[in-house]
């Protein structure tokens, strides 16, 4: 974020309010969608490989 924001400031010429507020916003939004891939993903996983998952195993994989 902060390279990202150095180059929208020195580089691009946005105006430094609009970057500090919109940038931060992006990164955040960004993070939640990996975050839900990453879950997702397990599960997909664990389906194609007939792998059954428990309650628990549900559990572990949200809280990671």
């Amino acid at each position: 974020m902060p390279v990202t924001l150095q180059c929208l400031d020195e580089k691009v010429k946005v105006d430094s309010r609009v970057s500090h507020f919109v940038v931060p916003i992006g990164v955040t939004v960004n993070m939640d969608g990996t975050a839900l891939f990453i879950t997702i993903s397990s599960i997909f996983i664990a389906q194609m490989n007939n792998i059954e998952l428990g309650f628990g195993d549900y559990v572990n994989i949200w809280y990671l």
